[in-house]
């Protein structure tokens, strides 16, 4: 399926609030609209069961506003995994977000976030206290005007962060605590020091096929290209965990998450 937000128009292009059994979101192309002043949101999901997102392509859109998916789902370990988004671009005095996270046991696996240069843009927003598990993703920063690679509202002592490539193009703050005055984590020394629970984390340029595709505009998103290539760093190639326990085992394109030489799995979306 493909869904395309109205242009100047806000609110939720999907919105699930409660069903009678798993929801699943697999496969679709959501288009969030671009609305000046007021919230967008491509995936709005506050459902109280069993929640899965995966395998979707999602423009996060621009808006006072601006997430791709947000998850404040009830239900037990929601899970978002193998998706491609173009994170919200916020216009207002907000924030936008590949993925924003308020469910304390959430998974958040193997997606490729990029992240535009807008001030408070981020890959991954957490709210409310919470503490996901955020694990294989690749977060691409293209410049300088962007927030950070993850932004927690309220420290919690940060999500359960293992093997993830948080990639800043320009030099963009790689972790930020807080709102009003906020605390950022510039390095990865600094970073690690505040986490509770991390490892196998790295900042490399994951070199992928082609940020922009054809156009040289990564918004459009039918033309980019968001693989990894022979020059993809072998952290991110195969420095990923083997999630297979998880229940799934292919990535975005249906390839078997095998690790290239039987050594890891892929970081992001696409397996090496």
């Amino acid at each position: 399926n493909t869904f395309y937000g109205a242009a100047g128009v806000g609110g939720d292009l999907i919105f699930c609030e409660s069903a009678s059994g798993p929801l699943y979101f697999r496969n679709n192309q959501i288009f969030v609209a671009d609305a000046p002043g007021k919230d967008v949101i491509g995936l709005n999901i506050e459902s109280s069961n069993g929640v899965g997102v995966s395998g979707n392509t999602i423009y996060g859109g621009s808006g006072s506003r601006a997430i791709g998916i947000q998850n404040r789902s009830t239900s037990s370990n929601p899970r978002i995994f193998n998706n491609v988004i173009y994170a919200g671009t916020p216009g207002g005095s907000d924030k936008g977000a590949g993925i924003s996270v308020a469910v304390n046991d959430a998974d958040i696996d193997n997606n490729t976030i990029v992240v535009p240069s807008a001030t408070d843009a981020c890959g991954i927003l957490i709210t409310d206290g919470v503490r996901p598990t955020v694990r294989n993703n690749i977060i691409y920063v293209i410049g300088a005007d962007a927030q950070a690679c993850i932004w927690e509202e309220q420290s919690a002592g940060g999500p359960h962060l293992y093997n993830n490539d948080l990639y800043r193009a320009g030099g963009v703050t790689l972790y930020t605590v807080g709102t009003s005055s906020p605390t950022n984590y510039e390095t990865e020394a600094s970073l690690y020091g505040y986490l509770s629970d991390d490892s196998g984390n790295g900042v490399a340029d994951p070199v992928l096929a082609n940020l922009g595709g054809t156009d040289a505009d990564p918004t459009t998103m039918a033309d980019n290209d968001w693989h990894l290539t022979a020059s993809s760093p072998p952290a991110v190639q195969t420095g990923g965990l083997d999630l297979s326990s998880t229940g799934f085992t292919t990535d975005k394109d249906g390839k078997t998450r095998t690790g290239a030489g039987g050594i890891g799995w892929s970081m992001g979306a696409y397996e090496w």
